[in-house]
């Protein structure tokens, strides 16, 4: 009895140690998963650049921005729908994301990367910038039209 349970106890560890470095294994080749944006800050109506790294080569990553807050104006609900792109040779994707123009204006938004064969994840903020003059006075323009 007291074999069996040794046994028991050994092959648990063995099983266990092996799983835990096999987590490591794919920790250390695949690093940590990254996204960056390349700008802090866009206007409504732009093109934001989102740029992966550190996810499998050829993996399938689902993408989507969010409010920070993770609430969603129904009006802008189709600037907010999730997307895929797959991970190149070295597990990097560039992918564009359009500035929504309406529920966005002036938020901090969260776009999120999670792949869907490793599960790693990575985020990265940045804000819809709002426009906003204000003035006093007159103004005038003058339009030539010379040859």
């Amino acid at each position: 009895m007291i074999v069996i349970v040794r046994l028991l106890k050994t092959r648990s560890f063995i099983k266990n140690f092996l799983l835990a470095v096999s987590f490591l294994f794919v920790n250390n080749v695949f690093g940590q998963a990254t996204l960056t944006s390349d700008s802090a800050d866009y206007q409504p109506g732009s093109t934001a650049t989102l740029t992966g790294t550190g996810f499998q080569p050829g993996e399938t990553v689902t993408l989507q921005v969010l409010h920070a807050t993770e609430t969603i104006d129904t009006s802008g609900a189709d600037d907010h729908l999730p997307w895929d792109v797959i991970a190149d040779s070295t597990g990097g994707f560039v992918t564009t994301w359009h500035v929504c123009e309406d529920d966005c204006k002036g938020k901090l938004l969260r776009a999120s990367a999670i792949g869907q064969s490793s599960s790693l994840e990575a985020e990265t903020f940045f804000t819809d910038a709002t426009v906003t003059t204000s003035g006093s006075g007159s103004w005038s323009s003058t339009t030539n039209n010379a040859p």
